[in-house]
């Protein structure tokens, strides 16, 4: 039977300045289990895994949580509590969403399911690409995220610790919504959704690096109405805790130990009493939540798997490239390779395989105190070697693994991909490696290292502000995956960088076509619009775009480098990676807004570098190395800012005294082109 507690009380939290007082109620309590009224929580380290996502209908009467180790969505009434669920009856469910039509969206592995509320299915369509959540759109339609791009209509900007912006696009109309810092360092930004207002979910970070979870609510003029404290939980990964409906109510859920909390924030014209978050956080761990997923030395018979390390130099991209490998890895599993659930003992180590079924199955599995290489990995399965194993220390009376089972635990892991001559444990990453002065500083190939308990693979942030790892996960989901997390995940990890990389032989660099233009628009209001050539002049004050149409599909990155060397990043934001879909226009900043030059005068240039494969910062790198030669003697802007510019009448230019329609230019780019024009 379900236990879940009304909370009748209302809890009244302070906000700063504002007019409105947002009220927190508990809706409800739902018990981890397997029962009916449940919902299930899946033991893992270095955290568990919770209901990856919640969903509202269009009515925002029925809140949906996707409780996708059990197989189904549990549905609660907002207005009366009651509880019912939707079985699916398939397991791998990533993430869901609801459709406008109240329609439900699943996301898998390898397809995206769609469920009428009566639990039938209307379609199924496969997809690729490392899916990591969906976005549902209007009428009907939706769209995945991968590991590699995120799409977005909106665009999010952190431009440093104090300020950011997000630019919406509602209703055919382009709006600005100004996001500033109020408790510390701004992390990280998320919009939750528009409902008549702009709500939002920030997080900033204090000196001590404790993270701050706020959330705003705005007009779509960018005016600040309510802000305020919210609780959040490091007890369970989850993907979307917290929601808004149609009708602005907003809607959380936050894992505890013995229970999910569903709680509602809504608004209410009055002056806040006192503030409480400890009913419902979950910001601290606790002795005995996780345990740690690597042994206290590696097992010993896999020592001589490893490739020996003659210091050579590893490259970024080469590092990235054998993590994928790694999370993609597919692989059949046999009965010779599996242990009961319960586990087997080989001599004074228990082996318990974290799969359970044989087939094929994709990521190598987490194997404590493992480091193999993929061929090791392979021919010990062939030799009916088990399949992982995620009994820890309590499993072990001699303090590492079994050499009867192959995988890697996290920092196995990195052991591997960095190529190193032997296992380097958490405590012993640190010695071959440079610690950062910020997480802002990682790069692909770095890692996130928390001693004694866990490391992480850096690759990307994304332009809110997530940070995209690969990483072993311990427990019963036990493999190498791809995953995202907020900075309130990992403000205890440290920022590490191996001190043998070398990026000195860059990927080759692609030859393509991109129909492209830079055109330029004076300041002086005249609406004439002309393509930036190498003899344009242009003044401070006036207008800038770039507007590009892909021919393939490809990674674009556009960057623009004043006369003092200094280099801003235009497309896409600084840390994010957009796979640019063929036939598509993109326009940069945006299709009504553009750049307009700061005072800094001297010759301008904007770089175009395309790519097939994302990021590749040494590809990036040597691009723009080719004609920089120097560093910027002071910190100066290659642009003054972003700002709307209303065009009336037609989008024209002009070019040698003749009126242009707008039309993009065919180039052939082997890797980047370049742009120069002088600005005075």
């Amino acid at each position: 039977t379900m236990k879940y507690i009304l909370y009748l009380g209302l809890i009244f939290l302070t906000q700063h300045a504002v007019a409105d007082v947002w009220t927190a109620q508990k809706l409800a309590f739902l018990n981890w289990g397997t029962g009916y009224h449940q919902v299930a929580m899946i033991p893992s380290s270095p955290i568990h895994i919770g209901p990856p996502s919640l969903a509202i209908d269009s009515s925002g009467k029925l809140l949906s949580i996707l409780d996708a180790q059990n197989q189904r969505i549990i549905t609660v009434n907002t207005q009366t509590t009651q509880v019912s669920s939707l079985s699916y009856y398939e397991q791998g469910a990533i993430d869901f969403c609801r459709t406008d039509a109240d329609d439900f969206v699943v996301l898998f592995a390898q397809k995206v399911v769609t469920y009428q509320g009566n639990g039938h299915m209307i379609q199924s369509k496969k997809i690729k690409n490392n899916p990591l959540s969906i976005q549902c759109l209007d009428q009907g339609k939706w769209r995945v995220n991968t590991f590699e791009t995120q799409n977005d209509n909106n665009t999010i900007h952190i431009n440093n610790s104090q300020q950011g912006s997000i630019n919406l696009h509602h209703q055919g109309q382009e709006y600005t919504i100004p996001i500033k810092s109020i408790y510390g360092d701004l992390v990280l930004i998320d919009l939750l959704g528009i409902a008549q207002h702009v709500y939002v979910t920030v997080e900033e970070t204090t000196d001590a690096d404790h993270v701050i979870r706020s959330l705003r609510k705005y007009t779509l003029n960018g005016k600040l109405i309510a802000h305020i404290k919210i609780p959040y939980s490091v007890y369970a990964y989850t993907l979307k805790d917290i929601i808004v409906s149609a009708q602005g109510d907003i809607y959380q859920m936050l894992a505890h130990k013995n229970a999910l909390k569903i709680i509602k924030w809504h608004q209410k014209a009055s002056r806040a009493a006192h503030s409480t978050l400890d009913l419902f956080s979950y910001t601290e761990e606790h002795a005995g939540d996780f345990e740690p997923t690597e042994t206290v030395q590696a097992t010993r018979s896999a020592l001589p798997y490893l490739v020996p390390d003659k210091q050579t130099p590893i490259s970024r991209l080469q590092i990235t490239q054998l993590a994928k490998k790694y999370a993609n890895h597919r692989f059949n599993v046999s009965p010779n390779n599996l242990t009961s659930s319960v586990g087997t003992w080989f001599g004074r180590k228990k082996v318990t395989t974290p799969i359970r079924q044989s087939g094929y199955y994709v990521g190598v599995p987490y194997k404590w105190g493992g480091s193999d290489t993929l061929s090791a990995f392979n021919k010990g399965l062939n030799v009916g070697k088990k399949a992982g194993d995620i009994c820890a220390r309590s499993c072990s009376k001699l303090g590492f693994g079994s050499s009867q089972a192959v995988g890697v635990d996290c920092s196995g892991f990195i052991s591997r991909v960095w190529h190193l001559k032997s296992h380097y444990n958490t405590s012993r990453l640190p010695k071959i490696s440079k610690k950062l002065a910020s997480k802002n500083d990682l790069r692909p190939g770095d890692i996130l290292n928390r001693p004694g308990h866990h490391v992480m693979l850096f690759d990307h942030k994304d332009a809110r502000g997530h940070f995209y790892v690969y990483e072993a996960v311990a427990g019963r989901i036990g493999k190498v995956m791809m995953r995202s997390h907020p900075p309130r995940n990992l403000s205890r990890y440290q920022p590490y960088r191996y001190i043998k990389f070398s990026d000195s032989t860059p990927p080759k660099l692609p030859k393509t076509k991109l129909d492209i233009s830079v055109v330029a628009l004076s300041a002086n209001g005249d609406n004439e619009i002309q393509r930036i050539t190498a003899q344009s002049i242009l003044q401070s004050g006036d207008y800038y775009k770039i507007i590009f149409t892909p021919t393939e599909n490809t990674y674009v990155y556009i960057f623009q480098v004043d006369s003092a060397g200094f280099i801003q990043q235009h497309f896409p934001k600084k840390g994010s990676h957009i796979q640019t879909k063929a036939g598509q226009t993109y326009f940069v900043p945006s299709q009504e807004q553009w750049f307009f030059l700061d005072d800094t005068t001297g010759e301008e240039k904007i770089y175009v570098i395309v790519s097939h494969v994302p990021d590749t910062i040494s590809l990036i790198e040597s691009a723009l190395n080719k004609h920089i030669t120097s560093q910027p003697t002071k910190k100066t802007r290659g642009s003054g800012g972003i700002a709307s510019r209303p065009i009336f009448g037609k989008f024209t230019w002009i070019e040698n005294g003749s009126s242009f329609s707008t039309k993009l230019q065919r180039i052939d780019i082997e890797g980047g082109k370049i742009w120069r024009f002088q600005h005075r």
